[in-house]
């Protein structure tokens, strides 16, 4: 048995959330409510479709990273889609990614 093996590496999904800053309590509210386990928030700063995004009042933009299953990521991305993609500059990514402790992630 290899070592990587011994580890117990489970999939999940990591969703990054990079959004206006004025957003951010707003998206960790749903994310709370739809019961994420946790989430990173990195503020950010970088240039897209709408330009360079500075706004002294709010400040740059946020990044949100949640791990998650699949479900819990689809759930939270049609979230963010119907609520912000039409009027705020918001984008989405996601990928699988392999940790240790995967059940932490695989909730609800």
């Amino acid at each position: 048995m290899s070592s990587t093996n011994a580890l117990n590496w489970q999939s999940v999904r990591l969703l990054t959330i990079v959004a206006e800053r004025l957003l951010r309590d707003r998206i960790l509210r749903h994310l709370d409510q739809m019961g994420v386990s946790g989430y990173t928030v990195i503020d950010s700063e970088g240039r897209g479709a709408r330009g360079l995004m500075v706004d002294e009042w709010q400040g740059e933009n946020v990044e949100i990273q949640v791990l998650a299953s699949s479900d819990v990521v689809d759930r939270i991305a049609a979230k963010m889609r119907e609520r912000y993609f039409e009027h705020y500059s918001i984008i989405l990514f996601a990928q699988d990614v392999d940790v240790l402790r995967g059940d932490k992630y695989r909730k609800p």
